[in-house]
């Protein structure tokens, strides 16, 4: 879970706890051959402060689509509430 920009973990008795917070988002899109304009979440890989690994968020990877990579781009940094300008696409 993820929120203004921290990702949350709750562990075994239901308790939440910060894990960190995201500085760097690496994004891969998927962009299917036989779909043009079509671009989708293929992997996201959450980092912290420190470049290290916070996360991989494979509940982000669906099959909706995107008509530009911008729109992906706008859409990730909402749902994670960050700015646009730390995610890489790669």
């Amino acid at each position: 879970m993820s929120c203004n920009g921290e990702i949350w973990a709750v562990d075994d008795s239901g308790i939440s706890d910060i894990i960190g917070k995201i500085k760097r988002i690496e994004l891969s899109i998927e962009e299917p051959k036989e779909q043009i304009g079509i671009y989708r979440v293929e992997h996201v890989m959450l980092f912290d402060g420190n470049d290290e690994e916070l996360y991989d968020d494979q509940s982000i990877v669906d099959n909706l689509e995107y008509h530009s990579e911008d729109e992906l781009v706008e859409v990730l940094a909402n749902n994670y509430d960050v700015s646009k300008d730390i995610i890489d696409i790669i």
